[in-house]
């Protein structure tokens, strides 16, 4: 997909009426602002491999399966969206949790009979909403920073909605287990 891109690039830049001096000017100047983000994917991506090479995934999946293997495929997937939403603390980057966590998910989700599309919709449940809660959350401390509004203050205005979200996210997470029992 990327070398898609790259070559849809260049063609854009060639229609435009670009040099090859000038679209690769360009291409310079619009990733310079993606280099935190890819330097971040490839430390996560290194985690994830260092976790799979040293069998640290496996000995997390092992003791998950472990706590979760004789409860059912409601208390396990709610385990699961309580796992992410801890994790989303301390991993702001729902791309870095994807990364980190999915290893891990999918096969828990094997193990304790829930399909991995709950596992990707506790995924998704616990990565979501947190983000606007959160007081590491980097968009949103800025948000707050640019309108002068105390996290804590967020925090008593918003607690009531993230109970609800989680709520909601509990009932999505019934409903994906009850449709894939039938």
């Amino acid at each position: 997909i990327a070398a898609l891109f790259l070559m849809a690039m260049v063609v854009a830049g060639i229609i435009s009426g670009y040099s090859a001096t000038e679209i690769c000017k360009t291409f310079i100047e619009s990733t310079k602002s993606m280099v935190s983000s890819m330097l971040i994917v490839g430390f996560t991506r290194g985690i994830t491999v260092l976790m799979q090479q040293g069998c640290i995934t496996d000995t997390i999946v092992y003791n998950l399966v472990n706590l979760l293997e004789n409860a059912s495929k409601y208390v396990a997937a709610y385990g699961m969206l309580i796992l992410q939403n801890i994790i989303k603390f301390f991993i702001n980057g729902s791309t870095s949790q994807a990364t980190i966590t999915m290893p891990i998910m999918a096969p828990l989700a094997d193990l304790v009979g829930v399909t991995r599309q709950v596992a990707v919709l506790a995924f998704q449940m616990g990565a979501g909403f947190v983000d606007a809660f959160t007081p590491v959350s980097a968009s949103l401390i800025g948000v707050l920073g640019v309108a002068r509004i105390d996290w804590g203050k967020w925090a008593k205005f918003q607690i009531k909605m993230q109970a609800f979200f989680f709520l909601m996210g509990t009932v999505a997470i019934a409903i994906a287990i009850a449709v894939n029992l039938q």
